[in-house]
């Protein structure tokens, strides 16, 4: 490590790293990493790969499936399912620490949870988890 830290201050910086680590593993056809500076082509083909094959139309029909039915419920179940209690869910769902959960927020862990849901479908269902009308979701409302 003291050969790989260029600026000589006892510690590896970013770009020392990137350099030492980054080559190696660009060098490795299993492992599929892109460094920003550096274009993998087996990364590359890898999500090509997968881009076009039947896992991503099969990603399009399972989301196609989570929306199907009642919206609200299925979010009502994916906090269940990912949280132990309430106050956990609304304090990671509320990423900003802003006390109250944004539809940017929503949209995120919408996102996340693959629920592709229109703009229309969206704001009807965070109009009814937002209880107060205020535009934000309080905990309360929660």
């Amino acid at each position: 490590m003291i050969d790989k830290d260029t600026k000589k201050q006892g510690r590896i910086g970013y770009s020392d790293f990137s350099k030492w680590l980054g080559s190696a593993i660009h060098m490795s056809e299993g492992f599929m990493f892109r460094h920003d500076s550096v274009k993998n082509p087996f990364y590359e083909m890898a999500v090509e790969k997968i881009n076009n094959s039947a896992m991503a139309k099969d990603r399009i029909a399972a989301s196609k499936a989570l929306m199907t039915g009642d919206i609200e419920q299925k979010i009502i179940n994916k906090i269940m399912i990912q949280w132990k209690t309430i106050r956990k869910a609304f304090t990671d769902i509320n990423m900003e620490k802003s006390g109250t959960i944004s539809r940017k927020e929503l949209k995120f862990y919408l996102d996340f949870w693959g629920m592709d849901v229109s703009e229309k479908d969206f704001e009807r269902c965070f109009n009814r988890f937002d209880v107060d009308g205020d535009g934000q979701i309080s905990y309360k409302d929660f």
